[in-house]
């Protein structure tokens, strides 16, 4: 599947206000077929309440929901949520943006190993 086409199945599930993270396709394109529709099923079963999601430990984002998963070697998938509304942002990215991104969130006190 063409990241267009995977882009596109998400904004049907997910609505327009949708947001992709900025390497989105990037990654989505290194992904072999079974991992993308992997994703697509594990982004399904978020939406529909059958995967495990947790609010985020930081109080500046205590209205969020969040979905974590790895998909491949080094790229994992995050989904945000408002809580009791819609879904906001996907984000497919490499390890270190996404210790960044829990770093942010308040899973993880560090991005970088031994500091």
């Amino acid at each position: 599947m063409k990241p267009e086409g995977a882009r596109q199945k998400l904004l049907d599930l997910f609505g327009k206000q949708l947001i992709f993270s900025k390497e989105f396709d990037k990654y989505f394109s290194s992904l072999k077929e079974t991992m993308q529709d992997s994703f697509i099923a594990w982004c399904t079963d978020c939406k529909e309440g059958r995967a495990k999601g947790s609010v985020p430990i930081n109080k500046d984002y205590k209205d969020k929901f969040v979905f974590f998963r790895k998909i491949a070697g080094d790229i994992r998938a995050v989904l945000i949520k408002k809580q009791n509304a819609e879904f906001i942002e996907v984000h497919l990215v490499e390890h270190k943006e996404y210790d960044d991104i829990r770093k942010m969130l308040g899973y993880k006190q560090s991005s970088y190993y031994y500091s």
